[in-house]
């Protein structure tokens, strides 16, 4: 029989694992490189390899998590991935060899994208109908709040100490998995855990992985190179392209606090709908004006609203789906969106090295975003029809 949780419950878990296998197992690392770089701990290929294997990390553990779930059962699977990402964190306060050092942010990777693919039908499926937009919005939260961390605390730490921020970054983490551990359901296998490969023939979950993967497209400008656009090729400085940064972190942090409960008291699509034309909007806002505070809501809209999109998929997945295929089916959207934002991150590069068009980048970001939307409303709509 299914442990229900509380409210109250059902977030403290949800936020504590989002954010040590999201807000910082993820995005913690970046924040570290030029540390690491600087003090000769790894080399500049290195550190970039050690990147990319934490990127590869999230889209295996995805993959894998239905898999270990029905093996070791879901509790196992939770508790295994936060202690490992604060093992992956404290080994590396220390100079490592380069093949363990990008091994363990691959481990981190890997643990992050199996939290975020566990976690998430866990909350949904243990607490009331009317309360799963407040869950998962205020779980959400907790991968801004790493996310700041990681863009604050984290450096500021690196630059007097690197073993010192290595150390208290795994302090952190093992806090957190500490409450997590306590607010986990004391039932093995809560969630009915479908494989990441099964389908649906529901044509709403087809509008929502498509809506989905635009906008992990869509959004890649906005979080990958938005601050240098607007701190060296606008010439404004890296101190404003870093309070837009900040910004896009806060609107991360706020934006599922707000959507949550939004979409208990209007419905899941609905806001669902409108988070994904801010996006839009917010993503072209950059295409005609260099104005700071115009960018800066670009990216808290385009960028920092995307928090609060995964927590919204969650619940809609929940919502056009049956129980025991929830998990399948956010195992399944997780996946596309790791690969489709991974192959947008190398499509973004190419074509900034073969053309300076930011303008026409940012346009191409936005109605990505929107066609995504639009394909959502039809498939929903003859969803409905008869």
């Amino acid at each position: 029989m299914t442990e229900t949780l509380s409210l109250l419950r059902a977030i403290t878990l949800g936020f504590t694992c989002l954010l040590v296998g999201i807000g910082i197992g993820r995005f913690g690392y970046p924040a570290l490189i030029p540390a690491v770089i600087k003090a000769g701990w790894a080399s500049a290929e290195t550190a970039h390899v050690a990147a990319a294997s934490n990127l590869a990390g999230y889209l295996v553990g995805a993959l894998a998590a239905p898999l270990i779930v029905r093996w070791i059962g879901a509790r196992a699977t939770v508790l295994s991935c936060l202690w490992l990402t604060v093992v992956s964190f404290a080994i590396p306060a220390t100079p490592l060899p380069p093949v363990p050092f990008v091994a363990l942010r691959f481990l981190s990777g890997f643990t992050g994208g199996a939290l975020m693919t566990a976690v998430a039908p866990m909350i949904t499926l243990m607490v009331g109908a009317g309360q799963r937009g407040r869950a998962n919005g205020y779980a959400f939260s907790g991968v801004g709040i790493g996310f700041i961390l990681s863009g604050t605390l984290v450096p500021a730490l690196a630059d007097r100490d690197l073993a010192v921020a290595w150390l208290a970054i795994s302090a952190v983490l093992a806090l957190m998995a500490g409450i997590a551990w306590q607010a986990l359901p004391r039932g093995d296998a809560p969630v009915p855990v479908a494989s990441a490969k099964e389908g649906t023939s529901n044509g709403a979950a087809v509008g929502l992985a498509i809506a989905y993967c635009c906008a992990a497209a869509g959004y890649i400008p906005a979080s990958v190179i938005f601050v240098d656009y607007v701190g060296r090729v606008l010439g404004l400085g890296l101190g404003v392209g870093g309070a837009i940064w900040v910004a896009t972190g806060v609107s991360a942090v706020v934006s599922p606090l707000i959507a949550g409960p939004m979409a208990d008291r209007y419905g899941v699509a609905p806001v669902l709908r409108t988070v994904l034309l801010l996006m839009g909007l917010g993503a072209a806002i950059p295409a005609f004006t260099s104005v700071p505070w115009l960018l800066a809501l670009s990216g808290m809209l385009a960028g920092g609203l995307m928090i609060a999109l995964a927590s919204l998929v969650s619940g809609r997945a929940r919502e056009i789906t049956s129980a025991d295929r929830h998990a399948g089916l956010w195992a399944r959207l997780t996946v596309l969106f790791a690969v489709v934002q991974a192959a947008f991150a190398y499509a973004v590069s190419g074509f900034l090295v073969v053309s300076d068009n930011y303008a026409l980048l940012f346009l191409a970001a936005a109605a990505t975003t929107l066609s995504g939307l639009a394909v959502e409303i039809l498939a929903s709509r003859a969803r409905r029809s008869p």
